[in-house]
């Protein structure tokens, strides 16, 4: 006995369970923003961390240097310390 005659088009599209190219095209586009986010982070981290770099100072100085009492004397004036 023979069997059935399949009268399925040939050119009906697959549904969106059995399409490849939905899931490779979603894969594709997880990793592209994926890639740009990163990307964003780098630059924003880059950016802010020559920012602090470059508008940032630091001193230090110990009880033992002669400059300590100038910069509590300075600090007291301009009431930056209470005491």
């Amino acid at each position: 006995m023979a069997e059935p005659l399949n009268l399925t088009r040939i050119d009906t599209p697959p549904s969106e369970e059995e399409d490849p190219t939905a899931m490779i095209m979603t894969m594709l586009y997880m990793t592209m923003s994926g890639f740009v986010m990163s990307a964003i982070y780098l630059i924003v981290n880059y950016m802010q961390d020559q920012f602090w770099r470059r508008f940032t100072s630091s001193i230090s100085f110990s009880n033992n240097d002669d400059l300590f009492k100038q910069v509590l004397k300075f600090l007291r004036e301009n009431k930056y310390l209470e005491s």
